[in-house]
């Protein structure tokens, strides 16, 4: 079976003996990792394209290289393991994913192969420390070879920007990406993880971690209704639609407030609802003829941010509420593309940014009276198990000079009292971090180069 996506010719393998390889088989693709020595070259009409952009250099005349296939074409992926990749009967194939299960029998049969289940969430884990240690490394070689020719033209091996980062952050002003010097301890940390669904995993050491929630809101989640609402056949395709679309569907804060919009604290364009707008369309038409008259490159762009802020929203609260400041996201549903990263990086930042300045609105104007309070406080009666405790100093402060918080910060923080009272000190920035190689970190995690 042929991929209908197919354009370019695969690779052909340069390797005699058997080499490394993973697979990371989920509900919608089918990823694959596998080292080769030499160079590549192309074999007459073939499968999928493979992501050349991300080959990496091992060091030892190994180079490891990436491709990535629909889950619902294996016939794909099996004559490229056995034409291209050259596994032969007998070989020891690692797996992980829910494929490791569902197709064992068939990799087996097909390839003749013993298939090795690797722990989905280790594979993650062993992936994301061999990419922290790789871009380390490149760090270094990067620095020390900044007067060489090649690096004085800003490019490093390959012809590749020296920019061309392993780890960046994606500066949503300039919707650039900066390259990270990532200390020699980056734990702990947060990995989401977004697949057709989506895992979040804590670690606080390569070998320590815990998938600590998730969310069924995940790439599937887009697919299946980018296939619903416009008949879309790739993730690929939705995201290249979204890039020309325009915010016309969702509300707005300004929708709702209208000139006083920004008065209290949401800026007028802050997204209050996705798709909120489409209620308010003609309602004397069918829904397929609403369909219809809405443009694919808008719906698209909503979809992939609903699902993008509220990934951006999840991996805040989770990463406050375990005292996480750094967030790994990783996923072929990044894929570096700026739209995804934009949206999570605002989505993370907007929550993160509001709190700290509602902290600081509420926690200045009210030191005073606590500091003023305070004293007196031994001789409050202290709360029996049948009484509730009594007011804080603050608040008792408050209602003797008639004071309504709730007017210096936003009701969704909170009365200004609640904020004083109960945080000892001001928010920490969150770290947002994303991988070039976001979409393989369980293959390259199972295919044992760790």
């Amino acid at each position: 079976m042929r991929s209908s996506e197919s354009s370019a010719p695969p690779l052909t393998p340069a390797l005699a003996g058997a080499p490394k390889i993973g697979l990371d088989v989920g509900g919608s693709l089918a990823k694959v990792v596998f080292s080769s020595t030499g160079e590549t070259h192309n074999q007459s009409e073939g499968l999928s394209p493979p992501d050349d952009h991300l080959e990496l250099d091992l060091g030892d005349g190994r180079t490891l290289r990436f491709i990535h296939f629909q889950t619902k074409q294996m016939g794909d992926l099996i004559t490229f393991l056995r034409d291209v990749v050259g596994v032969r009967p007998g070989q020891a194939l690692e797996v992980t994913g829910g494929g490791a299960f569902k197709y064992q029998d068939l990799l087996s049969k097909k390839l003749g192969v013993q298939i090795h289940k690797n722990d989905e969430m280790q594979s993650l884990m062993n992936g994301l420390s061999f990419l922290i240690r790789q871009h380390s490394h490149s760090t270094r070689r990067m620095q020390g070879s900044e007067t060489s020719a090649s690096s004085s033209r800003g490019f490093g091996s390959r012809g590749r920007p020296a920019t061309d980062s392993i780890v960046f952050r994606f500066d949503v002003t300039s919707r650039t990406r900066v390259p990270v010097d990532l200390e020699e301890n980056v734990y702990p940390l947060l990995v989401v993880n977004i697949g057709s669904g989506v895992s979040i995993l804590k670690a606080t050491a390569p070998d320590k971690f815990l998938r600590v929630t998730g969310t069924c809101i995940g790439g599937g989640t887009v697919l299946g209704l980018a296939r619903l609402l416009f008949n879309a056949s790739s993730f690929e395709e939705v995201v290249r639609l979204s890039e020309k679309g325009e915010d016309v569907l969702d509300l707005k804060v300004r929708d709702l407030f209208g000139e006083r919009s920004g008065s209290r604290v949401l800026p007028g364009d802050t997204l209050a609802s996705s798709f909120g707008k489409i209620y308010a369309l003609n309602t004397c038409v069918s829904a397929t003829e609403l369909r219809g008259s809405l443009r694919k490159e808008d719906i698209a762009r909503s979809l992939i941010h609903m699902v993008s802020y509220n990934l951006g929203y999840i991996a805040y609260l989770i990463g406050s509420v375990h005292r996480v400041r750094r967030v790994f996201f990783a996923g072929k549903y990044i894929n570096d593309r700026p739209l995804t990263m934009q949206s999570i990086t605002e989505g993370v930042n907007f929550y993160a940014r509001h709190y700290a300045e509602a902290w600081h609105r509420a926690a200045q104007p009210h030191d005073r009276a606590r500091a003023q309070a305070e004293p007196h406080a031994e001789n409050r009666p202290a709360p029996t198990a049948l009484s509730p405790p009594a007011a804080s100093a603050t608040r008792q402060h408050e209602a003797q000079e008639g004071h309504d918080a709730s007017t210096e910060g936003s009701p969704t923080m909170g009365t200004a009292a609640d904020l004083a009272d109960d945080l000892g000190s001001p928010p920490e920035p969150f770290d947002v971090l994303f991988l070039r190689h976001d979409g393989y970190l369980g293959c390259l995690g199972a295919c044992g180069i760790i």
